[in-house]
């Protein structure tokens, strides 16, 4: 199953689709969101590096965001 979501995101990476994904939709992730002043702090836990850097590219793609700190951890 986790080869399977690996792809799926990929594919999004591939597709450029990251840009119409809300963050609700990285699969098995818990990931919050802080906007202020431009800049977006992603915290939480994922379980890839992908869902990782699919969450960035998620929140570089939401109106107002200037800037992105990923603080996001990986699950154990």
């Amino acid at each position: 199953m986790k080869t399977i979501k690996s792809l799926l995101i990929a594919s999004a990476f591939a597709v450029g689709s990251a840009s119409a994904m809300t963050l609700d939709e990285i699969p098995n992730a818990d990931v919050n969101l802080k906007l202020e002043k431009g800049v977006a702090t992603l915290f939480g836990n994922v379980d890839s590096e992908l869902e990782r850097d699919l969450a960035e590219r998620v929140a570089e793609n939401i109106d107002g965001v200037e800037k992105v700190r990923n603080l996001l951890k990986f699950k154990n």
